[in-house]
């Protein structure tokens, strides 16, 4: 049975699951040659950080979706797996 809608007027309920990110073909492509674990927990560093933003900055369901769709939530992934390959 496919999963209910998120509640469009909540923000936090609109981010993706660290599972469901580590599925994404975009995360994939960020972490590859990385041990899934190591990429897993970048992604939970991200999602903690958007939850931070979120409360901080007060972002609507609307600014949380807009963000997502413009990939951000992705890039911000790609960005921590870059930083350790260095």
């Amino acid at each position: 049975m496919p999963a209910p809608p998120p509640d469009p007027a909540n923000p936090f309920r609109l981010l993706p699951a660290v599972e469901e990110l580590l599925r994404d073909e975009r995360v994939a492509a960020a972490g590859a040659g990385l041990p899934r674990e190591l990429l897993a927990e970048f992604v939970q560093q991200v999602l903690s950080n958007w939850r931070e933003r979120i409360r901080a900055e007060r972002w609507t369901a609307a600014e949380v979706e807009r963000r997502i769709a413009s990939g951000a939530l992705y890039a911000a992934v790609e960005l921590r797996a870059e930083r350790e390959r260095r």
